[in-house]
């Protein structure tokens, strides 16, 4: 077929708009299940009890005075952003952003390597973005600093490739403040620098002076974040996981046993699940050996033929292994205490892997006759449609935690974390002797883990077995002195046993760790009115609607306790704040039209009064200081019959039988 230009401009561009589209709807098909999948795992630390998402002053708390285990603020600014959108009503919104992140990144992928000359770059991109390993970082929520850090890294490198194409200095800066950004998603694009000097040495068979000073502007950034990343981790993450490297040795190896894994992964994606079993090195010599040595002479292969593919297959292959590297194992990452590896560890990494592919695919096609030179791309293809019926097929266990940890405790019976946190499921659902059951088992599993000795504990005190409750916060706290869960878990269950003055200590020390909690905060207040401490109470219910503006029996029980000294206009301030987040409480209205009467504002009083009569119709109390208030506005027809009802409720009510007689006599 004969084509002018413009027809085959037109062509060209028809044929591109038809690959975004596969792309997309091939992703938008594989990870769909998911897309009304509920909240997982950390989900709720990352964004619903995240009161860094939360109040004005939000976005200085994450840039400046971050609270988090990391230092990504780019990443937790578009969280603050989901969060003002959706807050946690559902999570549609925020399943659709990593969907849709997901799969710029499978399209940036195609641009990029179209840049690099490969033929088949779409190709390449439609295989990344079907990947099943790359399930985890897509439809687990708060996974989204993975997805969130690829659209960046690869416009990173699209503006440096224009950047040694041209010289232009725009173009490179352009390339760092990209780079920039992607290392404030996520640090584990750390390695960008090294791959940009292996790429030079690609292009031009050698590392000039210019590349490297071209490079070490990204190098300076890679240093500087990265030992931030390092101190938020040893500081914030892993000081109280009981994380075991071992020496050189053992990390040698576990890290060989890693990359072979991810390797194999990443070629045959069978038996994916969130927690891998832990593996035991077993013969280090044989195993160091062996797997070193494999891999030694696979990259010494590559380096003998670079003079024809193995140049091209080492850009891909150095891609794969550098952005491994961060999570290999050679220092320390809080994961590691949970598993030796991570589906989403390698979500980066399947760049290169996907770039092999496509390059792979015109390196084989012209080496076979020309009526089979198109066999590599359609079988490519067809492995993509498998890979999409996978994908869906994996993405559907993650459609809420029940699905998500029954499947994986199939997969590795031995996950100490997923018999917790299907514990957790069980504890929500009200199976309480069912959750004791996978408690135990974690218990027994890693004795160390304090959150499952403390869920434990919640599910013996809901038991009713209040002492052996009590061991397992004592030994929980003894694991983990620094716990917030295990101290206020232990107090909430000192209360039940009305050992009020332990409980108080507890709280104090939860507060302690975790200052902004404010539901330890307002179990302390409750406490301290037990107690008689009212003021001390005062304080801390006033620190709840600090750090949670919107907790309704807060603002109410701080309203009665200010009411009750006096203070009206601090009163009335959080009475208005309860009615307005809980418009049908009687409660709230009743309480807020007394104060309003005691400071002689009768007519909002009456007002009051009559919103809780239409939600409390039965509390005679009500109703004789509903009459009250409108016998001081003259209405003494409407107060009789008020007094009335009152007295019809409870005859001994001796206040509405003086008001009733009174009333009676101003007739």
């Amino acid at each position: 077929m004969n084509l002018v230009p413009a027809d085959a401009s037109r062509w060209r561009r028809l044929e591109n708009v038809l690959a975004a589209l596969a792309i997309v709807v091939a992703a938008w098909v594989a990870f769909s299940p998911a897309i009304h999948g509920d909240w997982l795992w950390d989900d709720n630390t990352e964004i619903v009890r995240n009161l860094d998402l939360r109040g004005p002053s939000a976005l200085w708390t994450i840039w400046v005075e971050p609270s988090s285990p990391d230092y990504f603020p780019v990443k937790s600014t578009v969280q603050w952003l989901q969060w003002q959108l959706w807050h946690d009503q559902s999570t549609v919104g925020y399943h659709l952003s990593n969907l849709g992140l997901h799969m710029l990144g499978a399209l940036l992928l195609w641009w990029v390597l179209r840049k690099l000359g490969v033929r088949y770059a779409w190709l390449g991109g439609l295989f990344f973005a079907v990947h099943p390993a790359v399930v985890e970082s897509v439809v687990w929520i708060a996974e989204l600093k993975n997805v969130l850090s690829l659209p960046p890294l690869l416009l990173a490198f699209s503006a440096y490739l224009d950047y040694d194409e041209r010289g232009s200095l725009v173009d490179y800066i352009i390339a760092v403040l990209w780079f920039v950004i992607a290392m404030l998603c996520k640090s584990s694009v750390v390695m960008f620098p090294c791959f940009l000097l292996l790429h030079a040495w690609w292009k031009r068979g050698r590392i000039s002076l210019r590349d490297a000073k071209a490079s070490s502007s990204f190098f300076s950034v890679s240093l500087a974040l990265g030992l931030v990343t390092l101190w938020f981790q040893n500081h914030r993450a892993i000081d109280t996981w009981a994380i075991s490297l071992g020496g050189p040795f053992d990390r040698m190896v576990s890290t060989g046993r890693a990359l072979v894994f991810y390797s194999l992964k990443a070629v045959w994606p069978c038996g994916l699940m969130p927690v891998y079993p832990s593996w035991l090195t077993g013969n280090l010599a044989f195993w160091l050996v062996a797997i070193w040595c494999g891999q030694a002479g696979l990259v010494t292969w590559m380096w003998i033929r670079r003079a024809t593919w193995g140049r091209h297959a080492l850009l891909p292959f150095g891609w794969f292994v550098g952005n491994l590297f961060p999570v290999l194992g050679f220092t320390g990452m809080s994961f590691l205490a949970i598993a030796p590896v991570a589906d989403h560890f390698m979500y980066l990494s399947l760049v290169g892997f996907a770039g092999f592919v496509a390059a792979g695919v015109e390196f084989i096609e012209r080496r076979l006759p020309i009526g089979w030179s198109r066999y590599p791309a359609v079988l490519v293809l067809l492995v993509c449609g498998v890979l999409v019926w996978q994908c869906r097929s994996y993405a559907a266990v993650f459609v809420d935690q029940e699905t998500l940890w029954t499947y994986n405790l199939i997969k590795n019976p031995q996950s100490w974390l997923a018999h917790n946190n299907l514990g957790v499921v069980l504890q929500k659902q009200g199976k309480w002797q069912e959750s004791v059951t996978h408690f135990e088992a974690a218990v027994a599993i890693n004795p160390a883990y304090d959150p499952a000795r403390v869920n434990l504990g919640n599910s013996y005190a809901h038991l009713e077995r209040g002492a052996d409750a009590v061991t397992q916060y004592q030994e929980a706290l003894r694991l983990a002195s620094d716990s917030f869960e295990a101290h206020f878990n232990f107090a909430n269950t000192l209360v039940q046993q009305q050992r009020l003055p332990e409980a108080v200590v507890h709280y104090e020390a939860a507060l302690t760790i975790s200052p902004r909690a404010a539901d330890a905060h307002y179990n302390l207040a409750n406490a301290l009115v037990e107690l008689g401490r009212l003021p001390e109470a005062a304080s801390q219910y006033a620190d709840v609607v600090r750090y949670d503006p919107d907790a309704f029996e807060a603002h109410l029980n701080l309203g009665n306790l200010l009411a009750a000294t006096g203070r009206l206009p601090e009163a009335m301030n959080h009475f208005d704040a309860a009615v307005r987040l809980a418009p049908q409480s009687g409660e709230a209205h009743f309480a807020y039209a007394d104060a309003l009467a005691q400071d002689g504002r009768f007519p909002e009083a009456v007002m009051h009064y009559t919103e809780a009569l239409a939600w409390s119709p039965n509390a005679p109390g009500l109703h004789t200081n509903f009459a009250h208030a409108l016998m001081r506005l003259g209405r003494t027809t409407e107060a009789l019959n008020q007094y009335e009802e009152a007295l019809r409720l409870d005859p001994n009510d001796q206040d509405a039988s003086n008001g009733l007689r009174l009333a009676s006599q101003n007739r």
